[in-house]
């Protein structure tokens, strides 16, 4: 049985935040996220274009010039498609958070945050994937790239929460209130500043 257990999380946050009174905000953000994964299915909503491109802008530290919604109902098309997603795009978080938590923290929360709710995260999108009627093999492309995203997202947010970065944790807490609803795949790289976004 899969698990999304936001308590376990808020557990071990609590006990190595910097500034414990980040940690309950960054929660509730959080909360959607794992109602989408004790459902099983990941509930996408509209694009809201301002706070999509304000939300992408902010995380990815690039530029916005236009968003390409790719609708999960009326399906689309990626075969010829490239894009760079999150983790390509900015890798400095990972490597500041690596370094300024320690091995260990960075380890332990990576594995809570696994255990409690990418799995079961990864889950519901898959579900919702396949019940939008994709061809298998596009499916899979798709949820590679949003899956690699939503971790990054996430683990960005509850490891500057731990180091008590106020800023940081403002950018993710954003991103990750409209990753809970659209979820962008990446920018594209034949057309720099445009970027794909998943919706329903």
């Amino acid at each position: 049985m899969l698990i999304a257990d936001p308590n376990s999380l808020r557990e071990y946050l609590s006990s190595i935040a910097r500034d414990p009174t980040l940690v309950g905000p960054v929660l509730r953000d959080l909360q959607p996220m794992f109602d989408h994964a004790a459902r099983g299915r990941f509930d996408l909503g509209r694009l809201e274009p301002l706070l999509a491109g304000t939300a992408i802008s902010l995380a990815s530290g690039q530029p916005v010039r236009g968003l390409e919604p790719l609708s999960l109902a009326a399906g689309f098309d990626l075969s010829g498609v490239s894009w760079s997603t999150f983790d390509r795009v900015n890798g400095r978080p990972n490597t500041k958070l690596m370094v300024e938590l320690g091995f260990s923290r960075w380890e332990c929360l990576h594995t809570r945050l696994w255990v409690n709710l990418w799995d079961g995260l990864d889950h519901a999108l898959w579900n919702t994937l396949m019940a939008a009627g994709l061809p298998e093999t596009a499916a899979q492309r798709l949820y590679a790239g949003l899956t690699a995203n939503l971790h990054e997202a996430t683990y960005d947010l509850a490891g500057f929460a731990a180091l008590g970065d106020s800023a940081e944790t403002s950018v993710y807490r954003g991103l990750t209130r409209f990753l809970s609803r659209v979820i962008p795949l990446g920018e594209r790289t034949d057309r720099p500043g445009i970027w794909l976004v998943v919706t329903a």
